[in-house]
């Protein structure tokens, strides 16, 4: 809202290294966690986790 007040549009166009970096370390840790959960479930089985499903939605 502020920079709306000089005539100055705020430019993001998401190129910076720190923001390209925390990105992909946010996208790493949710496929990590894919991982994790789809080998759990082939371990204990599909039971398991749909119970879980079932639980943790009401």
């Amino acid at each position: 809202m502020s920079a709306g007040c000089c005539q100055h549009e705020p430019k993001f166009d998401g190129a910076t290294k720190g923001f390209r970096r925390a990105l992909w370390v946010v996208i790493g840790i949710n496929a990590s966690m894919f991982v994790v959960e789809m080998i759990a479930v082939s371990i204990n089985g599909y039971r398991q986790f749909y119970a879980t499903i079932i639980l943790t939605n009401q």
